[in-house]
């Protein structure tokens, strides 16, 4: 698809979920597909207005409201509001939104580098729902907090979930390098499954192996 069909087809699923809305303005989950339709087209304030006017046109019927207050969430992760999405996530309490929830407060709190409080969410998301994210964000808190051997083993876990992953391979490459074990199996894997993610990542490499390095030398 061409980026000008793309765009047509965005601009189709808007106008027809405005009229869905329109229809039925308590709709909760066309208000939040056309919120992450706003999101990923970064007008965040479209999106944060659209979810605001939905929580308050159901306000009076609590069992829709998790929805939109995830959509919301999701928005001010989005816009790097970080404060405003943990307030949002806190409020969900769908249990079939639950896993996501968490999920999302641990990755709230890990972009706030608060690694211990995102290590505990991301481990709280995995007990109800263990998926590469999960397991592949325990990795990256364990490695921020200096655990390189509880990262690797997270690391695997989520490999063994999808072995042609880039950025977990990618993240296996380096803990190999630190470790002074050949990383080639795991960065050809990476580069293999994603050259534009592998390149972004290598160009990081140098910053990640000295940040590893120093935190191994206060140990």
């Amino acid at each position: 698809m061409t980026r000008k069909e793309q765009e047509k087809s965005t601009q189709e699923l808007t106008t027809k979920l405005i009229k869905k809305i329109d229809e039925d303005p308590y709709d909760e989950q066309a208000y939040y597909a056309l919120g992450t339709v706003l999101t990923e087209q970064k007008s965040y304030e479209q999106a944060e207005e659209l979810f605001k006017r939905a929580l308050n046109a159901v306000v009076d019927k609590p069992q829709k409201l998790a929805l939109l207050h995830y959509g919301l969430g999701n928005v001010y992760y989005a816009s790097a509001l970080y404060d405003e999405a943990l307030k949002e996530f806190s409020l969900v309490n769908d249990k079939d939104l639950q896993a996501q929830a968490y999920l999302m407060l641990a990755q709230t709190y890990y972009a706030k580098e608060n690694y211990q409080k995102a290590l505990a969410f991301a481990m709280t998301a995995d007990q109800l729902e263990s998926t590469l994210t999960t397991l592949g964000l325990m990795g990256d808190c364990f490695l921020a907090l200096g655990d390189f051997n509880q990262a690797k083993a997270m690391y695997l876990q989520a490999l063994a979930k999808d072995t042609t992953d880039a950025r977990i391979n990618f993240q296996l490459g380096v803990l190999a390098v630190v470790d002074g074990e050949d990383p080639s199996k795991y960065f050809d894997r990476a580069k293999k499954s994603d050259p534009k993610l592998y390149q972004k990542l290598n160009e990081r490499l140098k910053d990640v192996e000295q940040v590893i390095q120093a935190t191994n030398k206060k140990k």
